[in-house]
This record gives C-alpha cells, sequence and structure tokens, in this order.
C-alpha cells in the first residue's frame, strides 16, 4: 500500500468571543447628584472577541468593542474606558511566541501597568473600574486616578513578556507605547506579577477566581513619559508606580473570601493626584439555588495638595455562573473634597459567550 500522507500541524480554529455589559443608575444627575429621585441608563457595553494562530508560535488577535452611554455624564464609571458612544478597534495584536518566558507582543493592546488593567471591568468583583471619580451634573467634578493608558486601557506599541518557568507563578512585562502619535514622547511601562499562591498563566490576570483556585499575588509597576504630565499649557514628565495584591481562599464548603488593595503614587506636577489606594472585600457564599451570592465593599481614596477624593461603592452580585453570567446591585458615594457629593444606586448585568 502506499506510505501515509505525512503528518501535517493543523493550526486550531478562530476563537470567537462575545461580551456585554449593561447598567442602569438612580440618582439626580442635572441638579442634585446627592439625591437618587432620578433614573437613567449607566452603560451598555460589549466586546467582540476574534483570535487565533497563523503559525504555532504566531498569534493574532483582533477585538472590536461599541458602547453607548446614557445620561451619565463621564462613560468611565463603569467600564474603564473614555470614549463616549463609539464603536471601533479594541485590540489588534500580533504576537510572536517562540517560549513560555518570551513573548513579542505588536499592535494596539493593553498597557501592561496595574492589575486592575489586566482585569478589565469584566474580570473584578466591583462594577465600576477603580480610579474613577465622578459626580455628574452642572457643578460635577471628574478625576481619573490611574496609569497612563488610553481608551479601554489600550494604546499603540509593543510589549515583551514572559511566564518563567511556565506555570505563571512570575511573570514581568516591559512596553513601550504612544507610538501612534508622533507628536508624544514614549510611554515606557512594565510590571511584575509573582504569585506566591496559585498560578496565573497567559497575558492576563483576574482580580476573582470565584472559588477555582487559592491565589495569593503581588504586583509591581512603574511608568515614564517625557513631558507626558499636561495640564493646558503645563508641561512636566510623568512617571508613576503602583504595587497591588490579591489574596483569595476558600473556607472549604463555607464559601470564598477575596481581599484586594493596591497603591499609586504619580511623580508628575499636573497629574490629578500625587498619591491614591483602594481596599477591598468581598465574600462569596455557597450555592443558594441558581447561583451564589457575593457580597462587596470598597474603599477609594486619591490627594493631590489639598484636595482629597474619595469613593465607597457596597454591592452585591448574584453570580450564576463565574464570569460569564453575573447580576449585581448597589450603592455607590462619591465625595470631591467635602463640596461636591453624589450617590447612586446602580444595577448592572454581565454576559460573556464564547
Amino acid at each position: 500500500p502506499p506510505p501515509p500522507p505525512p503528518a501535517t500541524d493543523k493550526l486550531p480554529s478562530i476563537d470567537v468571543g462575545a461580551w456585554l455589559r449593561a447598567g442602569i443608575r438612580f440618582q439626580n444627575q442635572t441638579t442634585d447628584p446627592k439625591k437618587l429621585n432620578d433614573q437613567g441608563m449607566d452603560t451598555v457595553y460589549g466586546e467582540l472577541h476574534l483570535s487565533g494562530k497563523v503559525h504555532p508560535k504566531v498569534s493574532y488577535t483582533l477585538n472590536f468593542n461599541a458602547a453607548v452611554h446614557g445620561s451619565v455624564n463621564n462613560s468611565q464609571t463603569s467600564t474603564g474606558i473614555s470614549n463616549t458612544g463609539t464603536a471601533g478597534i479594541m485590540d489588534a495584536i500580533i504576537g510572536l511566541d517562540p517560549i513560555d518566558e518570551f513573548h513579542l507582543w505588536s499592535g494596539h493592546l493593553l498597557v501592561p501597568s496595574d492589575r486592575a488593567n489586566f482585569s478589565g471591568p469584566f474580570f473584578m468583583i466591583p462594577w465600576n473600574y477603580p480610579g474613577v471619580y465622578s459626580v455628574p451634573g452642572p457643578t460635577g467634578a471628574f478625576a481619573f486616578v490611574g496609569p497612563a493608558e488610553g481608551p479601554s486601557g489600550r494604546n499603540t506599541g509593543s510589549t515583551i513578556w514572559g511566564d518563567v518557568g511556565g506555570k505563571g507563578q512570575f511573570k514581568y512585562y516591559a512596553g513601550v507605547f504612544g507610538l501612534g502619535n508622533t507628536a508624544d514622547r514614549p510611554l515606557f511601562t512594565g510590571r511584575l506579577n509573582f504569585a506566591a499562591i496559585g498560578k496565573e498563566p497567559g497575558f492576563y490576570h483576574s482580580s476573582t477566581y470565584y472559588g477555582d483556585q487559592d491565589i495569593l499575588a503581588i504586583g509591581l509597576g512603574g511608568q515614564f513619559q517625557k513631558n507626558g504630565s499636561v495640564a493646558g499649557t503645563a508641561v512636566d514628565d510623568f512617571s508613576e508606580v503602583n504595587a497591588d495584591v490579591l489574596a483569595e481562599f476558600k473556607l472549604g464548603d463555607s464559601g470564598v473570601i477575596t481581599g484586594e488593595g493596591a497603591y499609586y503614587h504619580f511623580g508628575g506636577d499636573n497629574d490629578p493626584a500625587k498619591d491614591a489606594f483602594y481596599l477591598q472585600g468581598a465574600f462569596l457564599t455557597p450555592d443558594i439555588g441558581i447561583g451564589k451570592l457575593q457580597p462587596m465593599v470598597r474603599y477609594q481614596w486619591a490627594k493631590r495638595d489639598a484636595l482629597k477624593m474619595s469613593v465607597v461603592d457596597a454591592f452585591v452580585s448574584l453570580v450564576v455562573k463565574g464570569y460569564t453570567w453575573r447580576v449585581t446591585a448597589g450603592f455607590q458615594h462619591t465625595d470631591m473634597d467635602n463640596d461636591v457629593v453624589g450617590n447612586a444606586i446602580q444595577i448592572g448585568l454581565q454576559t460573556i459567550q464564547f
């Protein structure tokens, strides 16, 4: 008989996913944001994910997103993105992946900075993205206190990264971004992530694993951009360092407890804050029928000179199936220097379909 045809490597098929978040907000957003006597759509936000390989060592990613924001003045409230009512390309990445310890990803991609950006709004317990200090209304105020990134936490550039040993315990990232605008100086950014307990393989992180594993992970990050701290005509160098920790442990059959914290220090003269931090705690109950309940509380604080900002979130989520299906409801209180204060009740729904 004729010899069998030579074996060929069959590349995986294209992976496709659709992600969606939708929320409503009860708040008087026109005259008195402290009152809860009005309501409106908070955010409808969706992502379409496409990825695959053209070679066993060469990957591609093409992700799109679209957002429709209601009466909330600043769209970063729940999605972490800064574009309002837009649709476009979120990620366009070519990845060279020769070994676990070394990858080179280039294009328009996530800026490696802190755990929050690696998790994104879909993979964290709070409904609202951290670092957003926003009070809507005619006398309202807004500040985003966090690392330099871009819309949806993305920017144009390249990142080298690696998973040392391929076990998801120690990962490093070093990138240069801001390359899509020749008028700007490059943004240099990096991060180290060490999982003392548990494993976090791959490029991204999560801010909860819903009891799938115990995790204790510590991260350190830093950024620098020449002339990157800008306010009007005032220009200074931008620098930022951050540290974060995630601890999540199963309590036998009694549930899962989660604690997370992060600290940020900014070196530019024109940044919204000099120092900022957040602390949060959550508890995931055992099954109650259709899912699990997860109450959580998060406190955020930022300061620059005499200006102080704080946000308190207190929410309860019904986690039907991990990240892929959850409903949340809760209260947010924002205080901008004891002068501009906002209260809001929010209800949100999230689904991820691969």
